[in-house]
C-alpha cells in the first residue's frame, strides 16, 4: 500500500494524462476539491465509471465521507480528508508519500485500553515580589557647604595679616586653609561618584532579581496555562485525539479529582501560584518599588483559559436561546464520553421528538447505550419515556435501598454507572415516578441532573449549578454550588468539523477494563487436548498410564498458548472438595461437563466414578448416561428423595469402611494400589459427587445438604471428593462450605458479593467471557484467570478449525432495538438433508463407552438405584399361576402389596404383608393417594393363593366403588354398600355368630388357633376377610355402634379363630381407640397432613413422595418407603380394571361335584 499526503490541498485531478495530480492507467477523469480544509472532499466524475465502497453511485457529484474506496478498474484507492492510500496498482503523482498513515487502526482495534494518565498539576508554589533596597543616601553636604568654611577662613586669614603685618604666620594659616579646601572638594567628588556607583549597583541587582522573578511568574503561567489547556482541550482537538485513537481517550476514572469536571469555554481565571509584594510603605517615590507593584498587579490572571465546571454538584441549570444551550451540552456531552468510559458514565437525553434529527449525530457514543445494550437513551416520546425511565427508576430504587441500608453514613457510597440525564423538554419526565428519586439530591444516586430554560426564574429551586449562554460569542457561569461567581467566558463551537465524527470513532472502541491477556475467547475439548478426533485421545492408553492414587490432574482449560490449567482433586493437591460459581450464561455447566468428561477420558471407570447430584433434573445427567463411569444419578430431591440419597451415600462409605478394614488399609490410595496389584479383586473409584446449584438445595432442604457436607468431609481418605455448584454464592455460601473447598471455580457471577463469597476478592464480577473463570487454591496458593473447554462444541473431525459466524442483517431502530430483517445468509441455520451433528461430548462418551467395551470389564454395580416407579404391576414383582396354587394346601394369608426401597442395602424388593401372622392391618391415606388400589392389589394376591374353600372375603364398599372391581372373585362371599342397612345388621350379627361358633370348636379341641384346629380335625375352617373401604364413611349411620363392636371383638379375638379386619381410611383419629389398639399392622400412604404419620409409622423423618399408591411401612429394616403394586397391568385405572382377573378366576373356579361359585362360602344372607 502506497500513503500520500495531500497537506493543505484543496483541489486535485485524478486522471490517466500525463501531470495529473495523480495520474492513473485505467479511463476515468475524476475531480476532488473542498471548500475548506477541514471539509470532506466532494467527488465530480467527469468521464469514466467507478465503483464508491464497492457500489456503482447514482450521481456524478456527491461528498465523500473519509476513508471512502473508490474502485477505478485496475486502481483501488481510498481517500481521507488528508491522506490518499493506493491500495491496488500504482499512481504517478506529485503528492509527497509518506511511510506512516494517521489512519493505521491502533494495534489490538477494536479492543482499547485505558493508559497510565499523565496528569499536569498546575504551580502552587507561593511567589513573593520583594521591594527593592532602601534608595542609596548621599554621605556628604553640597559642594558648596563643602568648600565655604575653608574659604572663609582663607579671606579671615587674609585680612589678619594685611592688619597685623605677621606674613609667616598669616602664610602658614593660609596654606593650611587651602590645604583643607582642596581635600573638601577632592572628598565631595569621591562620594558623589560612590553615590552614582551605589544607585547603579542597586538598580542592576534588583532588576536582575526582578527578571529572574518574572521569569518564575511567567513559569508559572505557562505551566498552568499547558495544564489546563492539556487537560480540557477544545472540541476540535479533541476531534483530532480521537481520530489518532489517542491513549487519553477515557482517561478519566470515578477515582479522579477531576472527574466528571468539562470544559465550557475560555475566560480569566486567578493563576494557582500566589504573586504577593512585601507592601512595604513608601515615603518617596521609587521606580524600583513601582515596577514590582505592577509587576503583581499585572499577574493575579491569565486569560484566554478554560473555564471549568463540574457535573457532580448538581442539578445543573442551562439558560439561554434553546439552540445555542443544546449545541454547548452536546458539546459537554462529547468532552465527558472521549474522557469517560461508558463503564463509568452513561447518557440519558430528554428532548421533544421535533428535535431528533439534532440529536441523531450522539447516537453513535457508546455512552447512550444501556447498560445491557438493548436501549439507546434517548427520550422524546411516552414510549421512549416508559421503556428507559422505568429500567432507570429501577435501578436509582436499588441504589436507594443500599443508600437506607448503609450502616456507616460516614462512608459515601458510590454507584456505577454515573448518569447523566439531560432534560431539555421536562414535560416528559415531570410525571414520571423517577422524580421522586431524582427531587431530592441526584448525586447521591450518581446522577448528574441537568435541566434547560429559557431564564433562570424557571429552573427548579434545588439547581445548585447556572450557566447563562447570553449569546453567540458569550456565556456566563452564573454560580456554582450554590455561590454567585458571575464569572463570563468566550463560547466554543462545533462548527468547522464534521461533528458525528468523535461519537463514531468511539462507537469502535470496545473498552477492555482489564488487561487481555492471550486467552482465547473460546476452546473447544479436543482443541485443549491437541487432537482433531476423538481416536487421537487414545482413551486406552491414558487409562493404563494414569494411577489415581498418584494424582488425579487433568486438563480443566488454558491460561494462554500452550499453557494448559490442571485441577487436581487428590488430597495432598487441590482438593478433595471444592467450589463452583457461575450466573447463567457464564458456562458454568459445561465447566462441569468438561471436567467429568476430561476425568473419564484420563481414568479408567474401575479408578474414578462419579455420582450427580441434579436437584431439579437439570439435564445434565442424561448427557453421561452412557459413560461407564457414571454410577448413579439423584434427581428431583424432595424430603423424601432427600433423606433416601443420603442412605444410600451412608451405605456406600460403609462398604468402603468394610473392604478397607477386611484389607488392612485406611485410605484409598493403598486400597487403589492393592487393586493394581492384584491383592484385592473388588475395585474401588474415586468417588465425586458434583451437585449443580446446591444454593436451591440448600435453602429447600438445609438438613441434607448439612449432612452431606459432613458425609463429605468425613469420607475424603474414602475417595469421596464434593463439588458444590451455585449460580448466586451470596448468602449460600458459609464458613463451613468455604472451609472445606480447597479449591475455588468463579465464572461470570452477577454481584462481586458474589464473587467475594467464594474468592473473597470481586474479581469475578468484571469477567464477561462465556466460560472465562478465576481458579483459586488454597488460600491463594494457585489464583490465575483461564478460559474453560468447551465441550458443546459440533463435532466435525474433518473440518479445520476456522468458524463460520451467522450473517444477518438487522435494522436499528430509533430506541437502538435491532429488528431482524433478513435471514441468515450463511447458510449456517439451513437443516435440509443434513443429518444431526454429534457433540464433542457425545463423541468422547461414546468413544469412552465403546473403549471400556472392548476392554472387557464389567460395569461397577450401581450403588444409587432409581427412585421406586410410579407404577408397578404385581405380575412383575409375583407371577402367580392361580390354577396351580389352588391345588395345594392352605397357606398363610400372605400377599405382595408392592415395592418396598432399602438404601441402605442399595436394593429394591417385593414387600408382603402376612395377616396370619401379624393380624389386622390398617391403610390410611388421603382422598386420592390409592387406598382402595391398595386393597384390590391385596385381595386380588390373596384371592390368587386361596381358593373359596380356603378363604371368604367380605367388601364393605363405604368409598366410591373401590372395591368393586373385586366382587366377581370367587372367594368373595358378599359385597355390601353403605345404603344396604339391612344387609349389614345381617352381616353384624353373621360374623358375631361365626366369631363365637368358631371359638366354640377351638375350644372343644382344646387348640388355640385355626392351625391346630384344622392340623387336629383335618378340617379346613376357610380364613376370613373383611374388607372395609373408607371407614369414615359408616360415620353417623343407624348401624354405626353395632358395626364398630362388632370389628373390636372380631380385631380383639378374630386372629386366632381365622377372621381378619383390613380397614382403609383416612386418619387414625376417625377408629375408636379399642379398634385402633387391636390393629397391630399400620401402613401409611400419602397424607394431606404429615403430623399423622408418627401414629401410624412411628417417628422417622422419612416423608412421604406426593404419588397415588407411595407409602411408609414398617419392616425388619425399619420404617421404609414402598410403592403400592397395582392390581394388574394398566395405563390407567379403567385399563387396570379391565385387565384384572376376577372375572377370569370365577370362571376358573369349579369344585369337584359342584355347579356353584358358592362352594366354601359363608354367606351372610
Amino acid at each position: 500500500m502506497e500513503i500520500y499526503d495531500f497537506f493543505d490541498r484543496q483541489q486535485l485531478y485524478i486522471t490517466n494524462q500525463p501531470g495529473a495530480d495523480v495520474q492513473v492507467t485505467d479511463a476515468v477523469t475524476l475531480f476532488l476539491n473542498k471548500p475548506d480544509i477541514s471539509a470532506n472532499w466532494q467527488l465530480n466524475i467527469m468521464q469514466g465509471t467507478i465503483k464508491v465502497n464497492y457500489f456503482s453511485p447514482q450521481h456524478t457529484t456527491f461528498e465523500l465521507v473519509p476513508g471512502s474506496i473508490l474502485d477505478l478498474g485496475n486502481t483501488v484507492i481510498k481517500v481521507f480528508n488528508d491522506e490518499l492510500h493506493v491500495l491496488k496498482n500504482h499512481v504517478q503523482t506529485q503528492l509527497t508519500q509518506i511511510t506512516k498513515s494517521s489512519h493505521t487502526l491502533p494495534s489490538g482495534y477494536p479492543d482499547y485500553h485505558r493508559s497510565p494518565r499523565l496528569i499536569y498539576q498546575a504551580p502552587h508554589d507561593k511567589i513573593t515580589v520583594d521591594d527593592p533596597p532602601a534608595p542609596v543616601k548621599m554621605t556628604n553636604q553640597g559642594l558648596l557647604r563643602t568648600i565655604v568654611p575653608p574659604l572663609v577662613m582663607v579671606a579671615v586669614s587674609v585680612v589678619m595679616m594685611l592688619m597685623r603685618a605677621n606674613g609667616f604666620f598669616m602664610l602658614a594659616s593660609l596654606a593650611t586653609t587651602l590645604v583643607s579646601v582642596i581635600f573638601a572638594v577632592s572628598e565631595y567628588f569621591k562620594n558623589k561618584k560612590q553615590y552614582k556607583q551605589d544607585v547603579k549597583n542597586r538598580q542592576q541587582t534588583y532588576l536582575a532579581y526582578f527578571d529572574t522573578v518574572v521569569k518564575q511568574i511567567h513559569h508559572a503561567e505557562v505551566a498552568q496555562r499547558h495544564g489546563a489547556q492539556y487537560h480540557y482541550p477544545d472540541i476540535h482537538t479533541l476531534n483530532t485525539m480521537a481520530t489518532a485513537f489517542s491513549a487519553r481517550i477515557y482517561e478519566k476514572t470515578p477515582a479522579d479529582a477531576d472527574f466528571l469536571t468539562y470544559r465550557l469555554g475560555l475566560g480569566t481565571v486567578a493563576v494557582t501560584s500566589p504573586i504577593t509584594g512585601s507592601h512595604r510603605e513608601q515615603l518617596t517615590k521609587d521606580p524600583l518599588a513601582q515596577q514590582a507593584q505592577q509587576l503583581v498587579a499585572a499577574n493575579q490572571t491569565l486569560s484566554k483559559m478554560p473555564i471549568i465546571t463540574d457535573l457532580t454538584h448538581n442539578p445543573l441549570g442551562y439558560i439561554g436561546a434553546r439552540q445555542l444551550v443544546i449545541e454547548q451540552l452536546q458539546m459537554m456531552l462529547c468532552q465527558i464520553a472521549f474522557f469517560h468510559s461508558y463503564h463509568d458514565v452513561r447518557f440519558i437525553a430528554v428532548f421533544p421528538e421535533r428535535e431528533y434529527e439534532q440529536w441523531a449525530w450522539l447516537r453513535w457514543l457508546p455512552h447512550f447505550n444501556t447498560a445491557n445494550g438493548n436501549l439507546r437513551g434517548f427520550v422524546y416520546n411516552q414510549k421512549s419515556r416508559d421503556q428507559l425511565l422505568n429500567e432507570l427508576n429501577h435501578e436509582l430504587k436499588e441504589r436507594q435501598l443500599a443508600l437506607n441500608a448503609q450502616t456507616d453514613k460516614n462512608q459515601t457510597l458510590h454507584f456505577t454507572p454515573h448518569y447523566v440525564l439531560v432534560v431539555t423538554d421536562e414535560s416528559l419526565i415531570i410525571d414520571h415516578a423517577i422524580m421522586e428519586l431524582l427531587n431530592d439530591e441526584p448525586q447521591k444516586l450518581d446522577v448528574s441532573l441537568i435541566y434547560v430554560k429559557d431564564v433562570m426564574t424557571s429552573l427548579p429551586a434545588n439547581v445548585k449549578t447556572v450557566i447563562d449562554i447570553r449569546d453567540r460569542q458569550t456565556g456566563e457561569l452564573v454560580m456554582t454550588q450554590g455561590q454567585l461567581i458571575n464569572k463570563r467566558f468566550s463560547l466554543d463551537h462545533l462548527n468547522g468539523y464534521e461533528k458525528a465524527n468523535l461519537p463514531r470513532l468511539l462507537a469502535g472502541l470496545h473498552h477492555m477494563q482489564t488487561l487481555k491477556s492471550a486467552l482465547p475467547n473460546q476452546i473447544t475439548f479436543l482443541q485443549m487436548y491437541g487432537v482433531k478426533t476423538v481416536a487421537q485421545l487414545n482413551i486406552a492408553q491414558r487409562w493404563q498410564k494414569h494411577s489415581p492414587y498418584q494424582t488425579l490432574a487433568v486438563p480443566l482449560g488454558v491460561s494462554g498458548p500452550d499453557e494448559l490449567v490442571e485441577l487436581d482433586l487428590h488430597e495432598r493437591a487441590h482438593g478433595p472438595h471444592g467450589l463452583i460459581a457461575g450466573t447463567t450464561g457464564s458456562g458454568k455447566s459445561e465447566l462441569i461437563q468438561s471436567y467429568i468428561l476430561s476425568l473419564a477420558v484420563n481414568f479408567h471407570p474401575y479408578d474414578v466414578a462419579f455420582l450427580l447430584i441434579d436437584y431439579k433434573g437439570g439435564g445434565m445427567a442424561h448427557l453421561f448416561d452412557k459413560l461407564p463411569h457414571l454410577l448413579g444419578v439423584i434427581t428431583n430431591l424432595d424430603k423424601a428423595q432427600s433423606m433416601r440419597a443420603l442412605e444410600s451415600i451412608q451405605a456406600e462409605l460403609d462398604k468402603r469402611q468394610r473392604l478397607f478394614a477386611e484389607n488392612n488399609v485406611n485410605h484409598i490410595n493403598q486400597y487403589q494400589k492393592l487393586y493394581k496389584e492384584g491383592k484385592v479383586t473388588e475395585p474401588m473409584p474415586h468417588l465425586f459427587m458434583i451437585s449443580d446449584e446446591f444454593a436451591e438445595l440448600k435453602a429447600e432442604q438445609p438438613e441434607f445438604m448439612e449432612k452431606l457436607i459432613s458425609t463429605a468431609r468425613i469420607g475424603r481418605s474414602l475417595g469421596i471428593h464434593l463439588i458444590l455448584a451455585t449460580q448466586k454464592p451470596a448468602g449460600v455460601v458459609d464458613d463451613q462450605i468455604w472451609s472445606n473447598s480447597n479449591f475455588k471455580i468463579a465464572l461470570k457471577v452477577a454481584e462481586k458479593e458474589d464473587s467475594k463469597e467464594v474468592l473473597k476478592t470481586p474479581d469475578a464480577a468484571a469477567i464477561t467471557q462465556p466460560g472465562r473463570a478465576y481458579l483459586q487454591v488454597g488460600n491463594n496458593e494457585i489464583y490465575e484467570l483461564f478460559q474453560s473447554a468447551w465441550s458443546g462444541a459440533d463435532y466435525r473431525p474433518d473440518e479445520d478449525d476456522n468458524q463460520q459466524n451467522a450473517m444477518i442483517i438487522s435494522e436499528i431502530d430509533r430506541m437502538g432495538q435491532r429488528h431482524q430483517i433478513t435471514k441468515d445468509l450463511s447458510g449456517l441455520d439451513y437443516t435440509g438433508h443434513m443429518l444431526k451433528v454429534p457433540t464433542q461430548l457425545e463423541a468422547v462418551v461414546a468413544a469412552i463407552n465403546d473403549t471400556f467395551a472392548k476392554s472387557g470389564a464389567q460395569p461397577l454395580p450401581q450403588p444409587w438405584l432409581p427412585p421406586l416407579r410410579e407404577r408397578i404391576a404385581s405380575d412383575e414383582l409375583v407371577n402367580i399361576n392361580y390354577h396351580q396354587a389352588w391345588q395345594q394346601v392352605k397357606q398363610p394369608l400372605q400377599a405382595v402389596i408392592g415395592m418396598v426401597d432399602i438404601p441402605s442395602e442399595q436394593a429394591q424388593r417385593p414387600i408382603k404383608v402376612d395377616l396370619s401372622a401379624d393380624g389386622n392391618l390398617a391403610v390410611y391415606a388421603s382422598a386420592g393417594y390409592g387406598k382402595s388400589t391398595f386393597l384390590q392389589t391385596l385381595i386380588m394376591n390373596l384371592a390368587k393363593t386361596h381358593t373359596p374353600t380356603q378363604m371368604n372375603v367380605y367388601l364393605l364398599d363405604f368409598g366410591t366403588n373401590g372395591l368393586l372391581p373385586l366382587r366377581d372373585l370367587p372367594q368373595v362371599a358378599d359385597t355390601i354398600m353403605l345404603d344396604e342397612t339391612e344387609k349389614i345388621i345381617k352381616f353384624i350379627k353373621r360374623m358375631n355368630a361365626v366369631l363365637k361358633e368358631r371359638k366354640r370348636l377351638l375350644s372343644e379341641e382344646a387348640v388355640a388357633n385355626v392351625a391346630m384346629y384344622e392340623a387336629a380335625t383335618g378340617q379346613v375352617l376357610p380364613d376370613i376377610v373383611i374388607v372395609i373401604d373408607n371407614y369414615e364413611g359408616f360415620k353417623d349411620t343407624k348401624y354405626e355402634d353395632a358395626l364398630i363392636q362388632a370389628l373390636i371383638k372380631i380385631t380383639r379375638d378374630g386372629n386366632s379363630v381365622g377372621m381378619h379386619v383390613v380397614i382403609s381410611a383416612g386418619v387414625t383419629t376417625s377408629l375408636r381407640l379399642p379398634l385402633a389398639n387391636n390393629i397391630k399392622q399400620k401402613i401409611a400412604l400419602k397424607q394431606n397432613n404429615d403430623d399423622d404419620l408418627p401414629n401410624i409409622v412411628g417417628k422417622d423423618k422419612l416423608a412421604i413422595d406426593d404419588l397415588p399408591g407411595r407409602g411408609l411401612i414398617k419392616t425388619l429394616h425399619g420404617t421404609r418407603l414402598f410403592q403400592t403394586a397395582l392390581p394388574a397391568a394398566g395405563i390407567d385405572g379403567l385399563t387396570v380394571t379391565h385387565n384384572g382377573p376376577s372375572n377370569e378366576c370365577r370362571l376358573a373356579w369349579r369344585p369337584s361335584g359342584s355347579n356353584s361359585d358358592d362352594a366354601g362360602r359363608i354367606t351372610v344372607g
